[in-house]
């Protein structure tokens, strides 16, 4: 039964009205099935020279002309199911004659609700809407996107998610769920229900192949917010070694990180030509750095397409951020034969800063005098690198510091370290003179041990 929040029945007078005052008319709301509105109203209360009113409904954009008729009926069908209608009602009079008489009433307005149903559709479900928990992927996150409102006919009370026929029930509020997959393949499906029940159409689906068969995952992803509202994602291509195996697009995902590797609302998408490495994503509101974004491959695999799932990225860095964090650079290997010097350091992370690094550069120069801008040698390294090699160094001693190149210049200089290239030959000689002293050594102790057991 629909329930009326509100029905003006007040009097009104309209003027050069021959036969008197003419009311709002009153309306009796009843609901029939979800989808469906059934309305009874009438006059009020008429001089009694007026046998009928005609009376016109509005509802929304729709006018109805209804009568002439004593007591009208209606029923409105292929209504929303659970959705709020304003429905609006003004009567006019009319003589034995059927001709109106005098003008129409103030309009009398219902507000009134149609019941709940099942919904009308399923979530929305792409190939790569998963996230693998594990590298072995025995788990993983799967994410959906809710029906819209308009066919959603209710609260959303649950969600049922089946890996090949295990059910998994979760809550009608969430956007993703844990799910444990199968050593196989995997067949996903899922829907949800309200308090009437399950949707009468068929569970969206799709499929994630078995670990050792999934396309290879996009590397390197990488999110930079341009400006306020518009961030650039990156990543690597991906390459194939398997001929039944044809890459169909990448998929660049989005949501609002809940800094667990899920999402607080609902994860969006955009499927990208499989020849570029890059996309622009825009918004309209909010914080762009409040997002996570993730990349993954879509592609052909006999014949059925499957995804690879999300690579998510680490965080989003700020194109014009600028940065104090500070380098640590230390020795890690001098090779004497190769003359060369290996250097290595932590590098920069989403923990350390939210400036956008675009690559390292390495300074080194002889440290026998003053370091001067024609002494120093300069190596860019590129940024995905935590150590460098520097080799063919003439014998000296030599001084070399680090610092990060990102977008919005360079940042501080890392502490300096010393080393020392030795002469090969020096070397040599030296090592000579070791074995010759340790063979020395050994001699004069065994010449010894024979004369004590002379002696005794």
């Amino acid at each position: 039964m629909l329930t009326v929040d509100h029905a003006n029945t007040g009097y009104y007078k309209f003027r050069r009205l021959a036969f008197g005052i003419m009311h709002s008319p009153n309306a009796i709301v009843e609901c029939f099935f979800p989808g469906a509105v059934h309305i009874t109203f009438y006059k009020k209360s008429s001089p009694s020279s007026l046998q009928y009113i005609m009376c016109s409904l509005r509802l929304g954009e729709h006018d109805l002309s209804l009568g002439p008729a004593y007591c009208a009926k209606l029923t409105l069908k292929n209504l929303i199911p659970n959705t709020e209608y304003t429905i609006n009602v003004t009567c006019i009079p009319v003589d034995v004659n059927d001709k109106t008489s005098g003008y129409w009433s103030e309009p009398s307005q219902i507000i009134a609700s149609t019941s709940e149903d099942a919904p009308g559709s399923v979530p929305v479900v792409m190939p790569n809407f998963y996230h693998c928990l594990q590298e072995e992927c025995s788990t993983a996150r799967i994410f959906f996107q809710p029906i819209t409102k308009k066919v959603r006919h209710g609260r959303i009370s649950e969600y049922k998610i089946t890996v090949s026929n295990k059910h998994y029930k979760v809550s009608g509020m969430v956007t993703s769920a844990v799910v444990p997959l199968n050593k196989g393949f995997s067949n996903i499906s899922i829907t949800q229900a309200t308090s009437k029940g399950y949707p009468n159409v068929p569970a969206s689906t799709f499929t994630i192949p078995p670990n050792h068969l999934r396309p290879p995952i996009p590397s390197d992803v990488v999110a930079v917010a341009l400006n306020a509202s518009c961030v650039k994602v990156s990543w690597d291509p991906v390459g194939f070694t398997r001929q039944d195996t044809r890459l169909l697009s990448y998929t660049v995902l989005w949501c609002v990180d809940d800094g667990t590797g899920s999402c607080r609302d609902v994860i969006q998408y955009r499927r990208v030509s499989p020849m570029l490495t890059e996309n622009l994503v825009t918004f309209t509101n909010g914080n762009v750095t409040d997002y996570q974004f993730g990349v993954a491959s879509e592609v052909k695999m006999n014949r059925v397409t499957v995804g690879s799932g999300i690579q998510w990225n680490g965080c989003t860095y700020n194109q014009s951020e600028e940065t104090d964090a500070r380098l640590s650079l230390e020795i890690v290997m001098l090779e004497t034969k190769t003359n060369s010097m290996t250097v290595r350091w932590e590098p920069y992370s989403c923990q350390t800063t939210r400036a956008y690094l675009l690559n390292y550069v390495l300074y080194y120069c002889s440290a026998s005098s003053i370091c001067t801008a024609e002494d120093i040698s300069i190596v860019t390294v590129n940024r995905r690198m935590s150590n460098y090699s520097i080799q063919n160094l003439p014998p000296g001693k030599y001084r070399s510091w680090i610092q990060g190149n990102f977008s919005s210049g360079r940042g501080p200089n890392s502490t300096d370290v010393d080393f020392v290239i030795y002469q090969q030959n020096d070397e040599n000689i030296v090592l000579w003179w070791v074995s010759l002293l340790c063979v020395t050594v050994v001699a004069l102790v065994v010449l010894l041990i024979y004369f004590i057991r002379r002696l005794w």
